[in-house]
């Protein structure tokens, strides 16, 4: 992840005073909310007030935070974050966006605002705990969104925006979960103020999905300043574990925040430096990757454009750019110490809205004139997504499955794989957890040998492409000589049949010296999907801790996996080593694996060899050999002369 930043860092300007000064007084450029009279009303005075203190008694002092889940660190490459870009004066254009809806409000309702006296309740709140951390800060929020409403809607100073710890139309949300969410309220007498065209807006924002328009999260008070320093904001996305990608279909980016990012930069941005960093300040960055991982991974969900990082004491502000995949945060803000921090704050609920807004309406305007310059990132195919509206469904599948066919061919041309190794117990004496497997031989095809596993796919009527990635394979690995060898081995045999329909495709054979004494090698094959063995202990995933008889099972697919030996038989080759464990299925297709063993015969030993074959799989599926047994007769006599004849000739 690129980090790069606007300008040079600078503290604000006017927080030399102290934590317990008054919030009533005002500097002298304050008094243009009110140049006739000189005197300030009671939301000028709210608007330059400081942020409530607080104090804490004992509080839990860890500073940990959890690591990224499955779902935010597989978000599709599209979604993903790659750099980071401070804009040191965003602070300073977020409070100047309240001055034009300040202008419009006439002296009357200025003097009929009444938060002032409850925003003072607020200060020196007891903290104990996050839990009451974010409890305070809600409520102090709700204060600036009530007066956000008033100045966007014109109505009295009623709540039309709400920070709630759930999220607006999500009934179970568990994963990519922030601490708290601003949109509008369902309540109908607020909402009875609003006008036709306001009401509409609002409309139009759920409609697409974008009701959350702004999240927060909240951190311990023991956080420290440096929590998202520059020296600590150089991490970067890693995708673990099996191939599936995740997140939601995005629209646009608003040319109203883009213009704000444009006011909010001094001057050119120059890369940070580098630092040596100490194994105390490495800790530390893990954890901010952490944190900024969570961040960007619950406004992806959302398809939110701001975000807020607060520990009470400390305050970041982010905007998120859709098409440049790049998170813009603010200089550090001190609630306590700057001087526009709740005109800020209400300024940032009032951008928050008008760039959904924004966004909505740009997004309605294409899909009504069927625009060709409808983003790619709206029609994104993702495996798993918390979205609430379902993905497209005009895809046709032969198309998809052509996608995937293509993800294969790609991986047929690479000539080396980077694997990051989490467990270090893979190898005793491993040199790095980054491992390059390097193919060993040529490629199939040496005229293309792109590592791009992007597949594109046309989305019908719009001119446009989709990136499906969604292919998952398996990487056998050696851990000893002897497995070593029964990998090339296998690799030799799959070259040897060839493509058939029994059997998962190989895609290479790799190897990587690990140490200096000693090198691993990896086949890479298609997915076949569960073992029999696994089906029949219910362990798969879709059947781990249910009641399932696998039993039956075997009853649907007995004839699917006699048809995949079969097609090994026809091309000459027995199995030899056919156990439940070599029996796969994916779908409604079965695969024969594990083909170390697997030989051809000479044509006078075929014919036993593939008996044997079936007998084994028979036994593996439950089909019980027929027995000839010697029948008693009903009739006594018979039997008893049947013996007697027996017992003569011995």
């Amino acid at each position: 992840m690129d980090y790069t930043q606007s300008g040079p860092r600078h503290e604000q300007a006017g927080t030399s005073r102290t934590f317990g000064e008054s919030c009533n007084e005002f500097d002298e450029s304050s008094r243009i909310l009110c140049p006739a009279k000189g005197t300030p009303t009671p939301l000028d005075l709210f608007l330059q007030s400081r942020s409530p203190g607080m104090f804490t008694n004992e509080p839990v002092t860890s500073t940990s935070t959890r690591p990224p889940t499955f779902f935010d660190m597989h978000l599709h490459e599209d979604l993903r974050l790659k750099s980071i870009v401070v804009l040191d004066d965003l602070v300073g254009e977020l409070p100047k966006l309240c001055d034009p809806y300040i202008e419009q409000v006439s002296d009357a309702r200025k003097n009929d605002f009444h938060a002032l006296k409850p925003l003072e309740s607020r200060r020196d709140q007891k903290i104990t705990d996050e839990t009451s951390l974010q409890n305070h800060l809600q409520v102090i929020a709700n204060m600036y969104s009530k007066v956000a409403s008033g100045l966007l809607f014109k109505t009295d100073w009623v709540s039309v925006f709400r920070f709630h710890s759930k999220p607006k139309g999500y009934a179970h949300l568990k994963e990519a979960i922030a601490d708290s969410y601003l949109h509008t309220t369902n309540e109908k007498q607020v909402l009875d103020q609003l006008s036709e065209q306001d009401l509409s807006d609002i409309e139009l924002i759920e409609k697409h999905h974008f009701q959350n328009f702004m999240v927060a999260e909240v951190k311990s008070l023991h956080c420290g300043d440096d929590i998202l320093s520059p020296e600590l904001m150089q991490a970067s996305h890693r995708v673990c574990g099996r191939l599936r990608v995740t997140g939601r279909q995005i629209g646009p980016d608003s040319t109203d925040t883009d213009g704000l990012i444009q006011r909010s930069r001094i001057s050119t941005n120059y890369p940070c430096s580098n630092p040596n960093l100490t194994d105390k300040t490495e800790r530390k960055r893990k954890r901010t990757r952490h944190v900024i991982q969570q961040l960007w991974t619950a406004t992806v969900v959302q398809d939110a454009t701001f975000v807020v990082f607060s520990s009470g004491k400390i305050e970041y502000i982010g905007i998120r750019h859709r098409e440049q995949q790049t998170l813009y945060i603010s200089a550090l803000i001190r609630p306590t110490e700057h001087k526009d921090y709740v005109k800020l704050q209400v300024g940032l609920c009032i951008a928050s809205y008008v760039d959904a807004l924004d966004r909505a309406k740009r997004l309605e305007t294409m899909l009504e004139s069927g625009s060709q310059s409808l983003p790619t990132r709206f029609h994104l195919l993702i495996d798993e997504q918390l979205h609430i509206s379902e993905p497209p469904k005009q895809l046709d599948p032969h198309k998809i499955d052509e996608s995937n066919n293509r993800i294969k061919a790609d991986f047929k041309r690479i000539q080396e794989i980077t694997l990051f190794v989490n467990s270090f117990t893979l190898a005793v004496t491993q040199e790095s957890n980054i491992w390059t497997l390097r193919r060993i031989g040529s490629c199939q095809d040496q005229r293309n040998r792109s590592t791009q596993i992007d597949s594109l796919l046309p989305y019908p009527s719009t001119g446009k492409f989709l990136a499906k990635l969604s292919v998952p394979l398996i990487l056998k690995m050696s851990m000893t000589h002897d497995e070593a060898l029964n990998l090339q081995l296998e690799h030799k045999r799959y070259g040897e049949i060839g493509p058939i329909k029994g059997l998962v495709e190989d895609l290479g054979l790799f190897s990587c010296q690990i140490n200096s004494r000693e090198k691993r090698y990896f086949l890479l094959l298609e997915d076949g999907g569960d073992s029999l063995y696994l089906r029949m202990n219910n362990q798969t995933k879709c059947g781990r801790g249910t009641k399932k008889d696998p039993r039956k099972h075997l009853k649907y697919h007995r004839a699917k996996y006699m048809k995949a030996l079969k097609f090994l038989h026809k091309k000459g080759y027995t199995h030899n080593s056919i156990n439940m464990r070599a029996l796969v299925m994916k779908g409604k297709r079965a695969f024969i694996i594990d083909l170390k063993k697997c030989i051809k015969p000479t044509l006078s030993r075929l014919p036993s060899a593939i008996q044997k074959d079936i007998n084994d799989m028979k036994f593996c599926l439950g089909i019980k050999k027929r027995v000839n047994v010697l029948r008693r007769p009903r009739l006594g006599h018979t039997w008893h002369k049947i013996q007697a004849i027996r017992a003569q000739t011995g």
